[in-house]
Parts: C-alpha cells; sequence; structure tokens
C-alpha cells in the first residue's frame, strides 16, 4: 500500500532576539511519522537538528496535543513573536480550520490556529503544506520574481500551489493545486475511486524499487 497522501504538518516558532532586530530565529517542527525540529538561524543556516524516537499517534488526538505541545514548550521563550503551521488538507487560513487532515484525519475540522493561539497567547499562522512549498519557492526559491507559477511537491503524497500574478491562489473550495484528490482511476468491481494522492506516493515507488530491485513495479505508478 503506497503511503498515505500530505502527511507531514511542520509547525514554526519565529522569534526575534534582543540580540538583533534583522533576522529571526526560526525553529520548524516537523510532524511525519515522528516530530522532527530542525533550528534555523538567519532564515536559510541549519543550527541544530533533533528527532524523537516515539512515532505519532495517527488516531488519538489527546495524544497528538499532548505530543505537540511538549515540542513546542521545548524552544518556546519570551522571544517568540509567532507560531506558523504548514498542513495537510484544505485550510481555512483566515479562521484556521483544517478540512480533511491528510494521514492524520483527526484534525478534520479542527481549528488548529486558534488551539495554538489560546494556549500561547500569540499570533499563528496556517497554510496548506503544498502552498507553503509554493511560497517558499516564490521566497528565496526556483520562482523567485516569477508572476506565475505551478509547483508540484512530490513525497508520500503529491501536492502543489499555483502562483498567478505573484501571489498564491486557494481556489473556491480551498484546494487549488491540490493534486492529492485528482482522481486517478475508478473499480469496475466496487466503484470505488483511487486518487493521485494514494497511488502516487514518490516514497513508496523509491521503497518498493529498494526492496524488489528485481521487479517491473514502475507503471504501477504511472499516473
Amino acid at each position: 500500500m503506497p503511503l498515505i497522501n500530505n502527511s507531514m504538518i511542520l509547525i514554526s516558532l519565529i522569534a526575534v532576539p534582543y540580540t538583533s532586530t534583522l533576522f529571526p530565529y526560526l525553529t520548524s517542527i516537523s510532524i511525519n511519522g515522528l516530530f522532527k525540529h530542525p533550528i534555523w538561524e538567519r532564515y536559510n543556516h541549519l543550527k541544530a537538528y533533533k528527532s524523537d524516537s516515539c512515532p505519532i499517534s495517527r488516531k488519538n488526538i489527546e495524544e497528538f496535543d499532548r505530543k505537540l505541545f511538549h515540542v513546542i514548550d521545548d524552544y518556546y521563550s519570551k522571544d517568540i513573536r509567532e507560531i506558523a503551521i504548514s498542513c495537510p488538507g484544505a485550510v481555512d487560513t483566515k479562521k484556521g480550520i483544517i478540512y480533511n487532515g491528510g494521514s492524520f484525519p483527526f484534525q478534520h475540522n479542527v481549528n488548529l490556529k486558534k488551539k495554538l493561539a489560546d494556549h500561547y497567547n500569540i499570533d499563528v499562522a496556517i497554510e496548506n503544506d503544498g502552498r507553503c512549498a509554493a511560497l517558499a519557492e516564490l521566497w528565496l526559491g526556483s520562482i523567485k520574481g516569477k508572476q506565475d507559477a505551478v509547483v508540484l511537491v512530490l513525497g508520500s503524497g503529491v501536492g502543489g500551489g499555483i502562483i498567478l500574478n505573484g501571489k498564491i491562489r486557494h481556489g473556491g473550495n480551498l484546494l487549488s493545486g491540490e493534486l492529492s484528490f485528482v482522481m486517478s482511476g475508478m473499480s469496475k468491481e466496487t466503484n470505488e475511486a483511487t486518487f493521485v494522492g494514494f497511488e502516487g506516493s514518490a516514497v513508496e515507488f523509491l521503497v518498493e524499487i529498494y526492496l524488489f530491485p528485481n521487479q517491473n513495479i514502475i507503471f504501477n505508478y504511472m499516473l
């Protein structure tokens, strides 16, 4: 089975140290199978990296929240100015509500923005992970300075973001650029649909090549 689509949540703690008002420190907490939290200094310098050894529950929101707050608390200080969240699912950036949490289904209809804002009494921003990747490329990456572009994210699922007139597009249903929900097939026996995000996993594709090097499996992943 391919890995489920869109399986990472990234939490960034943005702080401006009293010694400098020019460059913020940035702590990013990546939530996939484990909590991973690199510490960035001056935007593009990796200062340190940690990874917890305990897998994260994909079904229990109480356990997830307890672990999330514990990891954030390890880095939280009075210097923190904002928390930024990159997560799977259709995200209402204004309200902060996540719809369809990808491999974290318990995040459906959860206002993660409000939950963190109330807990830490601080400003919180939230966005879909594919669109965050597009914004990162627009800011410092391969499409810097471009007005119109499409960014594709190939990982445990298939995501993306669309830039038009220099701005990220969300779409009427908050799914602009979200390729995970593009239908890739339909079973004649069950009438059940299959989707790109569940069958187009680049990570799972590489795993199968490693495990079964003598088998021709590439056609299983052609869209």
